[in-house]
């Protein structure tokens, strides 16, 4: 399990809505999608891994996903 957090760069808030869809670098593992809550999160029950990030269509973060991943769009 992890947890994709979303921070307005300006602002330093949370970004309540953001679309964030993660893409695991193994062939053999599917991608996950969900929306932030108000605090600016996206949890995922998936397994951690290396992959890449993308908020909204837009590619924020590459590496390793575990834990807390936190994003500024």
């Amino acid at each position: 399990m992890f947890i994709v957090q979303v921070i307005q760069q300006k602002t330093g808030k949370p970004a309540e809505g953001k679309r964030v869809s993660v893409y695991f670098d193994s062939f053999m593992r599917s991608s996950a999608e969900g929306r932030t809550d108000k605090k600016g999160e996206a949890a995922f029950d998936n397994e951690n891994g290396n992959g890449k990030v993308k908020v909204d269509g837009k590619e924020l973060y590459k590496g390793n996903i575990s834990g807390r991943v936190t994003v500024f769009v």
